[in-house]
C-alpha cells in the first residue's frame, strides 16, 4: 500500500513590496477573506508597525496559537525599521525563523522603482535573498504599478473582479483620467458600476462622472515649492482640495514625486526630456515639465520628500494626524527642501 503524498508546505512568510499599495492591501484582504468567518478572522489578525512594535510584541503575535481558525495572520508594515545595523538584521532574521506553521506573517514594504530595479529591496537585498533561500515556507510578491500602456487592461481586470463590464473605450477613458493610480481607479470603477446599475459602462459615463487628475495644478504646486514661493504652493494645494478629496490630492503628490525621482535618475544618466518621456512612458508635455523640475532637486532631496509623504500616509491611516493638516505642513516644508 502506497503511503499518502506529503501535504504541500504552506508559506509562513509573505514579502510584499513595491509602489502599488492598493495591490498590497488587496492581497491582505484576500488572505483575511480566506480565513472564513469575519469575526474569527478579526480575532486572529494582528497589525503591527515595525517602527513602534517591540521585539516582544512581534514574538507574541507570531507565536500565539490561532483561536478556532487554521492560522493566525500577522501583518507587519515597515519591517526594515526593525533591521537597522547588523544586530537589527539578525534579530529580524531570528523572528522570521521563529514563525510557526500556524502563523502567516505578511511583511509590507513600500518601495519605488530605481533604474531597472527597486530603490530599497533591490535584487541583491539580504531580505529578498532570505526569502529565496527559505524555499516553500516563504513567498515574494512584487506589487508594481502598471505602466500607462497597461492601465486599460488593469482596469478591465478590476472591473471583472467587481462584477461589471466596461467597453474598451471606457477603460481607455478612465486610464487617461486617472493615469496609473490604481487605488483611485478601483474607487472610480465602483462609482461607475453603481451609476450604470447593471449595464455596461460607456466612455460617456467616464466623461460625465470622473474628473481628470489635475496634472497642471500639481506641476504648479511643485514649481512654487521648488522656487521657495510657499504661499503660492499652499494656494495651489487649497485649489486642488476644492475639487478633489484629500486622499486623491495626496495620491497626486505621491505620483508626481515618484515621477520626479525616476526623471532625476534618467537626468543623472545624461538623459533629457526625450529620454525621460521614453523611459517613463509619458507625453511630451509631461516629460518636458519633469525635465525642467528635476534640475531643482538632487536625488537625495527627492528621496527625502518621498519618505515624508510615506510618513504622512502612515500618520493619517493610523489616526496620528489629519490628512488635510498634514498636507498643509508637507507643502509648507517643501520650500525648505528645495
Amino acid at each position: 500500500m502506497e503511503s499518502p503524498a506529503p501535504a504541500a508546505v504552506k508559506p509562513r512568510i509573505f514579502l510584499l513590496f513595491g509602489d502599488d499599495t492598493h495591490a498590497m492591501e488587496a492581497f491582505v484582504r484576500e488572505m483575511i477573506a480566506r480565513m472564513g468567518d469575519p469575526g474569527l478572522a478579526e480575532m486572529n489578525t494582528t497589525r503591527l508597525d515595525g517602527k513602534s512594535a517591540s521585539d516582544g510584541d512581534l514574538r507574541t503575535a507570531v507565536g500565539s496559537l490561532p483561536f478556532l481558525c487554521e492560522r493566525r495572520l500577522v501583518i507587519l508594515t515597515n519591517p526594515l525599521a526593525r533591521a537597522q545595523g547588523q544586530e537589527g538584521r539578525e534579530r529580524l532574521k531570528a523572528l522570521l525563523d521563529y514563525v510557526p506553521p500556524e502563523t502567516a506573517l505578511v511583511l509590507l514594504v513600500e518601495d519605488q522603482p530605481y533604474r531597472s530595479d527597486w530603490d530599497t529591496l533591490r535584487a541583491d537585498h539580504w531580505l529578498r535573498k532570505w526569502v529565496q533561500a527559505a524555499g516553500p515556507k516563504a513567498l515574494e510578491r512584487v506589487c508594481a504599478l502598471p505602466s500607462a500602456a497597461d492601465m486599460p487592461g488593469w482596469i478591465q481586470k478590476e472591473v471583472r473582479k467587481q462584477g461589471g463590464n466596461f467597453t474598451p473605450d471606457a477603460a481607455r477613458a478612465l486610464a487617461a483620467a486617472i493615469e496609473t493610480n490604481t487605488e483611485l481607479a478601483a474607487q472610480e470603477i465602483a462609482k461607475l458600476l453603481t451609476y450604470a446599475d447593471g449595464r455596461t459602462v460607456e466612455a460617456a459615463d467616464v466623461d460625465l462622472l470622473c474628473t481628470p487628475v489635475g496634472q497642471g495644478n500639481i506641476f504648479d504646486l511643485v514649481d512654487a515649492a521648488a522656487e521657495g514661493r510657499t504661499a503660492a504652493a499652499l494656494r495651489e494645494l487649497h485649489t486642488l482640495l476644492e475639487f478633489q478629496d484629500a486622499a486623491m490630492v495626496f495620491g497626486m503628490l505621491v505620483r508626481q514625486y515618484r515621477l520626479l525621482i525616476q526623471a532625476r535618475v534618467v537626468a543623472d544618466e545624461g538623459g533629457g526630456a526625450a529620454q525621460i518621456g521614453k523611459r517613463l512612458n509619458q507625453k511630451d508635455f509631461v516629460s518636458n515639465k519633469l525635465a525642467r523640475q528635476v534640475r531643482r532637486y538632487s536625488l537625495d532631496d527627492l528621496r527625502e520628500i518621498y519618505r515624508r509623504l510615506l510618513q504622512l500616509d502612515e500618520d493619517s491611516k493610523s489616526g496620528q494626524g489629519d490628512l488635510i493638516t498634514g498636507l498643509d505642513t508637507f507643502v509648507a516644508g517643501l520650500s525648505l527642501t528645495a
